[in-house]
């Protein structure tokens, strides 16, 4: 643990006001690497903040190093279902890709995640970053690797022809395992 990272990070979240949501966002990931037992009560302040990217990282920290999985999980569903109204002008929704990367979590034994996950990802209504999110849950989810072009093609180009080879694939994927 290094004290001095931890100290400064704790210093910029006390004062956050004072600081650039880049310092603050920075801050979160910083105090993530150097964490306590109680560092949620500190983080939990900043699932209100107005900067989509130190939202992303507060759920991701509690979630993944404060052990926060079941208090959150209600906020997680609904993120995934309804976006974040924080990101309705920004295309790569940090928000809502951290909530379904986080619910795919829970959809390692729970069949209700994966049944959210897939509704979003057929959802063409998902903006495309978030969609695309949710494919490439479901293909980890169900052991397939992920394309090395499938990114920059189902966001970029949510109907083409490959795009649609991916979704199939998963799709595939996903009946094979159910049928084993």
């Amino acid at each position: 643990m290094n004290n001095n990272n931890r100290q400064h990070a704790l210093h910029v979240l006390r004062d956050h006001v004072n600081h650039t949501h880049t310092a603050v966002h920075n801050a979160i990931i910083d105090l993530r690497r150097n964490d306590e037992i109680g560092d949620e009560k500190i983080l939990r302040p900043f699932m209100n903040h107005y900067d989509s990217m130190v939202v992303a990282a507060t759920l991701y920290t509690l979630f993944k190093v404060q052990d926060q999985r079941d208090a959150l999980r209600p906020l997680i569903e609904r993120i995934v279902t309804n976006g974040d109204e924080r990101e309705y002008d920004d295309m790569d929704h940090p928000i809502q890709c951290t909530a379904i990367t986080l619910l795919a979590d829970f959809g390692k034994h729970d069949s209700a995640a994966v049944a959210s996950i897939l509704e979003i990802a057929e959802n063409h209504i998902t903006p495309e970053t978030p969609r695309k999110r949710a494919w490439q849950k479901l293909a980890e989810l169900y052991g397939m690797e992920w394309p090395l072009h499938a990114t920059e093609e189902m966001i970029l180009r949510p109907e083409s022809e490959a795009s649609e080879g991916i979704r199939s694939d998963v799709r595939h994927a996903m009946a094979m395992d159910k049928s084993n």
